[in-house]
């Protein structure tokens, strides 16, 4: 296995919880049994198959355990949560996912669930305690229904399995709740206040909560696009770029133990640091795999070891799964890891210039070359979860990466001294920049092309073709690279020569509305009283059901029946 050991334990791991997931009714003594196999083979005569059926069972173990039990209670009582997250609506309400600990006065296994807060004056936020008397409805599943999603990307990973609304008069406030986590979000929300406090534009607060915050709230739909539409959404999303420039800035602040040669005590606290920063912002997957890494570096250093990249990466994969399985399927977490594996494996290939002999060209080429290598995997994951594709995202990345250093550099001394009216200037200045680089380039004729629809078995194929492309150019195994360039086009030919064919007819239920398609016409079955709400309807589910849509080339019409059966 060389220098990366753990790619195997991973192998084993992803599997495990990939079976768990496809054969949820499997008992699970199979799994113990499994893992005895695998154990006494490891015993009996090491090798590569027990040590991959360990983790297996492992991965299939720790699925089973981090499984959401069902919804213990329907219907109307007193529960009592604690606030997870939160995101305000255009209307008069705020979502929010809570952790369920109480119903009517008792405890209870803690469950997750979306909860719609009724009423402008009704605000929580993450770390909070709530008491709610509210009728609890299970969540809606679209079962085999291809392009319409269920539920939002955090609803999936927290797990949520109901839904309740709260109206103004039934909400109670019960103070903060207890430990680190809750204590990180009220420092966040603090953080966010003494920010909000320098004299800098509303788009500036927006953007430098999103990067050193991890909150999103601030932006508006249409910067979101335009970041979206130049290819540099991943500036808006905390991620291993964000965290670099941390630890450079942490660097700095440990230059007195560096001179006093003193360097134990600095890495230790920077590792510290970086920890503290991954729970400010919520754990998100990209800061945690970026944090483990760069906790693997610097512990490294403290025992005059090298780390190999790679390896970290696994090792982050690794303890990220055990802890939450279900990431595995989140478009975050593939799209984290598949960047860094894109620049470990093929950065080294696309920037081979000699960086002692011409230091300022290898520099130069740099920015172009690791963005080249991070989108050569993340483009097709982000095609067919986003079924778009930035045409000028190297130009974007060209000219608004140099500035993130910038960018956060002035958001920590903002949060540090926010009465400095100069740095919020040049703060202001250069997030500016950066909202014109991101507008002007999504303006170009076909920025971003869309409706772009891959199927999962080509989607995976080319990803690990792509892989193995990478792994044989630097193993200098040249047949096994145009074997996989000629994989990739015959499938991507196979493809284009037999395209998906649907059902005539399809009938499912999405936000308790009953939707029918009949050939190339979509309709849905909603109660309106004027034209007025079935705009507002016909807006909503053209949203909802545009990629459904799309993909069949069907039209979407809006019917008002009596007495419709939704089944």
């Amino acid at each position: 296995m060389g220098r990366t050991p753990l790619l195997v334990p991973l192998t084993g791991l992803v599997a495990g919880i990939f079976a768990a997931e496809l054969l949820v009714g499997l008992p699970f003594w199979s799994v113990v049994i499994v893992l005895i196999i695998g154990v006494s083979g490891a015993f009996w005569r090491s090798g590569i198959f027990s040590y991959l059926l360990v983790f297996f069972a492992l991965g299939w173990g720790a699925d089973y355990v981090n499984r959401p039990s069902e919804l213990p209670v329907v219907g109307l009582h007193d529960f009592a949560a604690e606030v997870l997250e939160t995101r305000e609506t255009g209307g008069n309400a705020m979502i929010g996912i809570v952790t369920v600990d109480s119903i009517d006065g008792c405890g209870c296994v803690p469950f997750n669930v979306t909860a719609e807060i009724i009423g402008h004056r009704n605000i929580i936020y993450p770390g909070q305690r709530i008491g709610f008397h509210s009728p609890m409805e299970p969540i809606e599943r679209v079962q085999s229904v291809e392009d319409v999603q269920v539920g939002s990307s955090a609803e999936r990973r927290r797990q949520v399995v109901g839904f309740v609304m709260v109206l103004p008069d039934s909400l109670e406030f019960r103070g903060e709740a207890d430990g680190v986590m809750p204590a990180m979000m009220r420092l966040n929300r603090d953080l966010a206040y003494r920010l909000s406090r320098a004299d800098i534009s509303d788009g500036t607060f927006a953007l430098l909560s999103a990067m050193l915050l991890g909150d999103k709230t601030g932006i508006i739909e249409e910067e979101r696009n335009a970041f979206s539409a130049a290819g540099i959404s991943h500036l808006l999303a905390l991620s291993g770029t964000h965290v670099a420039v941390l630890l450079g800035l942490i660097s700095i602040l440990m230059l007195p133990f560096a001179i006093s040669r003193r360097k134990l005590p600095g890495q230790l606290l920077s590792i510290l640091l970086l920890w503290t920063y991954a729970m400010l912002t919520g754990m998100s997957p990209s800061v945690v795999r970026a944090v483990i890494m760069a906790s693997v570096f610097l512990f490294g250093r403290i025992i005059e070891r090298t780390s190999v990249p790679l390896n970290s990466l696994c090792m982050a994969a690794m303890i990220i799964l055990f802890v939450s399985p279900t990431e595995l399927f989140m478009p975050g977490f593939q799209m984290s890891f598949a960047a860094v594996g894109g620049i470990i494996i093929f950065y080294p290939l696309l920037n081979r210039i000699d960086r002692r002999r011409h230091p300022f060209l290898y520099l130069l080429w740099s920015y172009p070359a690791m963005s080249l290598a991070a989108m050569s995997l993340t483009s097709l994951i982000s095609a067919w979860y986003f079924h778009v594709f930035p045409l000028y995202f190297l130009l974007a990345n060209m000219v608004a990466v140099p500035l993130l250093p910038l960018i956060l550099g002035l958001g920590v001394v903002l949060l540090i001294a926010p009465h400095l009216d100069f740095v919020a200037v040049a703060a202001d200045f250069f997030c500016g920049l950066l909202e014109s680089v991101a507008h002007g380039i999504s303006n170009l004729p076909e920025a971003l092309v869309g409706d772009i629809y891959l199927p999962l078995w080509l989607t995976l194929l080319t990803v690990t073709m792509l892989v193995t492309f990478g792994v044989s150019l630097h193993k200098r195994h040249l047949s096994a690279a145009i074997a996989s360039v000629m994989l990739i086009c015959a499938s991507w030919s196979a493809n284009y020569l037999m395209p998906p064919v649907f059902p005539e007819t399809e009938t499912f239920v999405v936000d308790g509305t009953a939707v029918t398609r009949n050939g190339n016409v979509v309709t849905v079955f909603a109660d309106f009283r004027n034209e007025a709400e079935r705009d507002y309807l016909y807006e909503r589910f053209s949203r909802r059901l545009r990629h459904y849509s799309a993909r069949r080339g069907a039209i979407l019409q809006i019917q008002c029946p009596k007495n419709v059966d939704p089944d």
